[in-house]
């Protein structure tokens, strides 16, 4: 029943890191169900230019979080969750079915959204517009808050090789964060403080 928030800026590469979270849950034997945007059958990018329907798929991800909560897998919910009250609501949920709850945030330029939602097909891109409008009503989770506590950050680039196979000719060089395929994922300690309930380092 374990919950894990994911948020970030649109087309920051989260649903990229989510599978490889996924995997590796896996490969310890947990089962995890993803809960995304694109699981709402009528969902479009564009459902965010109008408020009436943000709000019907805020509630659908609600409620189709709320669901899986009582069942016993991991759940991973994969999308922007970039209002604060938002997150707030689904902490309570996580708190009213006494299960472990955490939030990755996925920190990315908004060059980098552009750049990662260009490759993306296009009925799955945002619009420029559309991204900028987001970014501008994005609400930064802060650790001191309880809703957003614990907070696991990554910091998302466009590179396509790991920080780790740098050269050393690099090294006096400010290196471009790695891309969602790439970037270093604390797995590990999402793992233990969702599954063995011990606080992150």
């Amino acid at each position: 029943m374990p919950l894990l928030l994911v948020t970030g800026y649109p087309s920051c590469g989260k649903s990229t890191i989510v599978q490889r979270i996924r995997e590796y849950f896996a490969n310890e034997g947990k089962d995890v169900v993803i809960i995304c945007d694109d699981d709402f059958s009528t969902f479009s990018r564009d459902d965010y230019n109008n408020a009436t329907k943000e709000k019907e798929q805020r509630s659908f991800l609600r409620s189709s979080l709320q669901k899986c909560l009582n069942q016993n897998t991991v759940v991973i919910c994969d999308a922007l969750n970039y209002i604060k009250g938002y997150r707030y609501e689904l902490f309570l949920i996580a708190k009213l079915c006494k299960t472990t709850y955490a939030v990755l945030y996925c920190h990315a330029t908004e060059e980098t959204c552009r750049w990662l939602n260009e490759a993306k097909q296009e009925q799955m891109r945002y619009k420029d517009e559309t991204i900028s409008e987001l970014i501008a009503r994005y609400e930064k989770p802060e650790p001191r808050n309880r809703w957003d506590s614990p907070l696991f950050e990554i910091k998302v680039g466009k590179s396509e090789r790991s920080l780790d196979e740098g050269h050393p000719d690099d090294m006096g060089i400010d290196l471009e964060h790695p891309s969602p395929r790439f970037v270093e994922l604390p797995s590990s300690e999402i793992f233990k403080w969702l599954i063995e309930v011990c606080s992150p380092e």
